[in-house]
């Protein structure tokens, strides 16, 4: 008795399940391909660590990183051609005075700064 109520109030409800699952099955099945390449893309595109994505975040900091190189190349050779302009004692104290305000003891030292 018990069995029987169970069978007409649940079996017909199953059925309606089973045959909304097997239209979405009938569907995918129809379009397994498209399926297949969208997920690809998804997967590829965006979610993988080699993404499109981060692709383009790691090619920005590479262009970063080689804008750094390029200013401390520069940097190098204007101080290397500083460097090799300190090759006698007058020039020295001509950089240490310009660059650090150094003086001499009996030397008053004033700094006019242009607003």
């Amino acid at each position: 008795m018990i069995t029987l109520i169970f069978f007409r109030t649940f079996v017909p409800d199953m059925k309606k399940e089973i045959r909304k699952i097997s239209g979405i099955w009938d569907f995918i099945g129809r379009y397994k391909y498209y399926f297949v390449v969208s997920i690809v893309v998804l997967v590829v595109g965006f979610l993988d660590e080699n993404s499109v994505l981060h692709r383009h975040q790691r090619n920005l900091v590479i262009q970063d990183l080689k804008q750094e190189i390029e200013n401390y190349r520069k940097r190098y050779e204007k101080d290397t051609r500083d460097l090799n302009g300190l090759s006698d004692a007058k020039s020295l104290e001509k950089f240490a005075r310009e660059k650090y305000f150094m003086h001499r003891d009996d030397e008053d030292l004033f700094v006019v700064v242009n607003p």
